[in-house]
Order: C-alpha cells, then sequence, then structure tokens
C-alpha cells in the first residue's frame, strides 16, 4: 500500500518545491526504490496467493486478493495517478501560500488581479492566477505588473473563488 502513496507523495513534493536538481534527484531515487519495491512485493504477492489456493487457505486469501489488485491496478493506471497526485500537489501549493497571496491581493487596486509563476519549463510556466472579475474564464489577460506576459487558462482550471490555475507564455 505505500506504493500508491509514496508516488503520490513524490509527485507533491515535486509540484510544491519545483524543479530543482537535487529534488529532482532525490525523488528519482525514492520512485525507482518504489517502483523496485512494489515489483517485487506484487510478484511475492501473486505466489502467496497461488500457495493459498493451492493449499485451500480461504481466509487468507481475500486479504492478499485486494493488495494484488490493488497494485496492479494502480500501476496499470500510473499515469492517471500520477496527473491526480499533480493536481492535489497544486492545491497543497495553494493553501500553503494562501494567506500570503491574499496579503499581496488586499493591496491592489479594483478590479484586482495578480498572478504568481510557479514553473517554469521552456517558453511558457505555470501557476496561479487570482482575477476577481473572472474575465480570465472567457480566453486571455494580461497581468497589470508586467512580470507575467499573457496568462492562459486551459479548460475547467478554476481552482476555487477567483483563483484559477494558469499556464503564462
Amino acid at each position: 500500500m505505500l506504493g500508491p502513496l509514496s508516488v503520490f507523495g513524490v509527485r507533491i513534493l515535486i509540484d510544491i518545491v519545483g524543479d530543482r536538481i537535487i529534488v529532482l534527484f532525490i525523488c528519482g531515487a525514492i520512485l525507482l526504490v518504489v517502483f523496485v519495491a512494489w515489483a517485487g512485493l506484487t510478484y511475492l504477492d501473486a505466489l502467496a496467493l497461488a500457495v493459498s489456493a493451492y493449499q485451500r487457505e480461504w481466509r487468507r486469501f481475500p486479504s492478499k486478493l485486494i493488495l494484488l489488485l490493488v497494485t496492479v491496478v494502480t500501476g496499470v493506471n500510473l499515469g492517471w495517478a500520477w496527473q491526480s497526485a499533480a493536481a492535489a500537489g497544486d492545491y497543497v501549493h495553494l493553501f500553503a501560500l494562501y494567506p500570503r497571496y491574499m496579503a499581496e491581493i488586499s493591496d491592489l487596486p479594483e478590479p484586482r488581479f495578480k498572478a504568481w509563476q510557479w514553473h517554469f519549463a521552456g517558453p511558457c510556466g505555470s501557476g496561479i492566477a487570482y482575477d476577481e472579475s473572472d474575465a480570465i474564464a472567457s480566453r486571455h489577460r494580461s497581468t497589470s505588473d508586467g512580470l507575467v506576459g499573457t496568462v492562459d487558462v486551459h479548460g475547467n482550471s478554476r481552482a476555487f473563488g477567483h483563483f484559477y490555475f494558469a499556464t503564462f507564455c
């Protein structure tokens, strides 16, 4: 059960801390150990499941079957689990910095608009934007401070209230 939880935790950590090389190296090493242990434990559980069936130990059979199903289903859906953890990491990041963001927003003139870039990858990056008028949901919006270029919100990316997950180009 620690396999899916550790993948989830590592992805959240990467999303919160950013893409510093040492963090990526440590997280990569953790994931390698987790995947090797996960594969080994899945094999051992499948073997124990077969032994339980052969010896007709039906009381232990359901618990071993559930463990095997969870590891296999999570392994097959690892891409979905990785994206879900990324979304959870975005929310953790937002809620951790929420008091600071609200303090910055309170100093702005109306209508309030502010964008914070969290990650930078090539020509574009991602982060969070606050738009009191909710005009950002319609398509594009430029920041007034000039630090971030065009703010683009894709699909249903409203975090909550007037906060939006956004890409910056």
